[in-house]
C-alpha cells in the first residue's frame, strides 16, 4: 500500500512463499524485492540468494521485524542490498528503497551505524561472524530439521553439518546443541 502510493514507484506484485516469488521473477521483470526474513516454505536469506541467481540486478531488501543488529550483517552476507525494521516510520521505508534504486546502502539509519561499527571491528562477536553455509544450517535447524535432514537438503553429508553445527555454538558460544535449537527457533522460527 506505501509503495502503490507513491507516484514514484510501481508495486507490480504481493507474494507470501519462495516458490510463488521464484515464479513471478522467472516471468516477470522487477527491480527491486522487499524479502521478509520468515517465509512459510522457507527464508529470506535463501530466497535472496536465489533472486540473485535468477537476475544479479534485483534489488533485495529484507524487512523484518527482528533487531538490526541481529540480520544487518547477514543482510549482506547473503547479498542483499539493504534491510529495514518493519517498526519504523512509513516514509522511512520509502527512504530506504529509494536509496536501493538509486545503487546507495539501503539500511535504516540504526543498522547502517551498527554495520559501520561492526566493519569497524567494535562489535567483534556475535550472530554477524556466522558463514553463509552457517546460517543457512542455522535457518534449517529453526525450521525442527535434525542434521540428516539438513545434510540431504543441502546436498551435505551429516558429519559436515555436524561441524557447521559446532562452529555455530562457537562463534555464538552456546554451550550445547539443545540451547543452539531454542535460539534458532527464537530468532529465526515459523510462528
Amino acid at each position: 500500500m506505501l509503495i502503490a502510493n507513491d507516484p514514484s514507484l510501481n508495486a507490480s506484485a504481493d507474494v507470501s512463499t519462495v516458490q510463488e516469488a521464484l515464479e513471478y521473477v522467472q516471468t516477470s521483470h522487477i527491480d527491486l524485492a522487499l524479502v521478509d526474513i520468515h517465509l512459510s516454505d522457507g527464508n529470506g536469506f535463501d530466497l535472496c540468494q536465489r533472486l540473485k541467481a535468477i537476475n544479479p540486478a534485483i534489488k533485495v531488501i529484507f524487512i523484518t521485524a527482528l533487531h538490526e543488529q541481529l540480520i544487518a550483517g547477514w543482510a549482506l552476507q547473503f547479498g542483499a542490498d539493504g534491510m529495514i525494521c518493519k517498526d519504523v516510520e512509513p516514509k522511512e521505508i520509502l527512504t530506504v528503497i529509494k536509496k536501493s534504486i538509486r545503487g546507495e546502502p539501503a539500511f535504516h539509519p540504526r543498522a547502517y551505524q551498527w554495520l559501520m561499527s561492526s566493519l569497524r571491528g567494535e562489535l567483534s562477536e556475535g550472530l554477524y561472524t556466522l558463514s553463509q553455509r552457517e546460517m543457512t544450517v542455522l535457518c534449517q535447524i529453526s525450521q525442527g530439521k535434525n542434521s540428516k535432514e539438513t545434510a540431504s537438503e543441502l546436498k551435505l553429508s551429516p558429519r559436515t553439518i555436524e561441524t557447521h553445527n559446532r562452529n555455530i555454538r562457537e562463534k555464538l558460544k552456546i554451550p550445547h546443541h539443545d540451547a543452539l535449537v531454542q535460539v534458532a527457533t527464537l530468532l529465526l522460527g515459523h510462528g
